[in-house]
Formats: structure tokens, sequence, C-alpha cells
């Protein structure tokens, strides 16, 4: 699953949207015989249509 540089901000939030139902409901991290689940996530995204004055622009050759 990727976020394309050119996606508007509605695309961008249902992608994060689709990433964190994907992590609470299929993924858990396993650490010697303790499961650790998802309870709470952060997302951060700066593209050119989405400006997130949060995050530090990135320089990406891909």
């Amino acid at each position: 699953m990727t976020l394309d540089a050119n996606m508007n901000t509605n695309d961008i939030e249902d992608r994060f949207e689709q990433i964190a139902k994907m992590l609470f409901e299929s993924f858990a991290i396993l650490k010697g015989n303790t499961i650790y689940h998802f309870k709470e996530i952060e997302f951060y995204f700066y593209n050119k249509n989405h400006r997130d004055i949060i995050t530090h622009p990135r320089v990406s050759n891909e």
C-alpha cells in the first residue's frame, strides 16, 4: 500500500484509514511470548497537496 505524491487530502485520509484498520484488526507485534496489539497510532504526511506543517519535508528518489 503506497501513498502517491500527487494524492489529494481526501485520498490520503482514506488511505490512512485503510492502513489503520489493517493495523488494528490484522496485525500485532510478537516479542518473545508477549503479543502487543496496536491501541493508538498517528499518521503524518507531507506532500505538495497536503502540507502538514508538523512533519518535515523529505527528498526521495522514489
